[in-house]
């Protein structure tokens, strides 16, 4: 009867951590996958959808004091 029941437990954990594999990858498939999709689709990284011209500086030195320093 102990046999049984031993060999009934190892079988157990050999279906439950197939069981438990299955499911994390299913998750991450579902989670993170589409996640990780949408960031790559809609940031750009190499800012190519901004439109040419000068970039924006920094506007603390545009007061009337730094103006009349020069």
């Amino acid at each position: 009867m102990k046999k049984i029941i031993k060999n009934a437990r190892k079988t157990a954990e050999k279906i439950i951590s197939v069981i438990v594999r299955i499911i994390l990858l299913i998750s991450y498939f579902i989670v993170i996958t589409p996640f990780g999709l949408l960031i790559v689709l809609f940031k750009d990284y190499l800012k190519l959808k901004t439109p040419p011209g000068w970039e924006t500086g920094n506007n603390s030195h545009s007061t009337e004091g730094f103006l009349k320093k020069q």
